[in-house]
């Protein structure tokens, strides 16, 4: 199990006090309104790139792992040490 330290993560969307970044020519900050539509999404070309773009080389190795715990899981025989997940959660408390 790997406990990953969130406390680095930052968001600029969530942080009122900042500007927000200048969108590339031809992209509105306002979202299309339809008429009727209590609200509507515009999402940016940046999702087409995510659709296409190639999975990790890794990718396979980890499904494999991911089956490989769902399966001992269902049969009862994967085993966490409790002492193992409260070290880890220590650490990443501390920083």
């Amino acid at each position: 199990m790997k406990i990953e330290n969130t406390k680095n993560l930052y968001n600029p969307a969530l942080d009122a006090s900042k500007k927000p970044a200048s969108l590339p020519v031809g992209e509105s900050a306002q979202p299309a309104k339809a008429d009727g539509d209590a609200f509507s999404v515009a999402l940016s070309s940046a999702v087409e790139k995510l659709k296409t773009a190639p999975e990790p080389e890794d990718d396979q190795a980890r499904r494999d792992k991911v089956q490989a715990i769902r399966q001992q899981l269902a049969s009862g025989t994967y085993n966490l040490s409790g002492k193992d997940v409260a070290n880890k959660i220590v650490n990443n408390l501390k920083g």
